[in-house]
């Protein structure tokens, strides 16, 4: 039963480490903070993961709207 909490005491502190890990904006280079409601967006192209922040990540779907 100990072992049990052991691991999801692992598990919660991953969670934790991944919600408050730094990234740069793809676009701008800013720091972002991927737990912060900072977007992503898949790029569908090459399937990769563009992390923007939320300036960013705005004005692209801003232009997306318009097309």
């Amino acid at each position: 039963m100990i072992d049990n909490f052991g691991s999801l005491n692992c598990k919660y502190d991953e969670l934790i480490n991944e919600l408050f890990e730094e990234v740069l904006c793809d676009n701008c280079r800013r720091t972002i903070k991927l737990g912060n409601a900072e977007a992503k967006i898949i790029n569908l192209v090459n399937n990769n993961t563009l992390f923007l922040c939320r300036d960013c990540n705005d004005k692209i779907m801003n232009q997306i709207r318009k097309i």
